[in-house]
């Protein structure tokens, strides 16, 4: 409880991704999401909700 953890992606080229949690009902309660990846284009960070 209250540990976080980081995880750096580079990605070469721009891509649709989707992400999920798959432990049990984690991903029916809402432990997912999208990343839109726009391609030569300067890095942001968003934090997870």
């Amino acid at each position: 409880v209250g540990e976080t953890r980081s995880l750096i992606w580079t990605f070469t080229k721009g891509a649709d991704i989707e992400y999920a949690c798959h432990l049990p009902g984690h991903y029916e309660a809402g432990m997912r999401g999208k990343l839109d990846i726009a391609g030569d284009k300067k890095a942001v960070e968003h934090k997870a909700d």
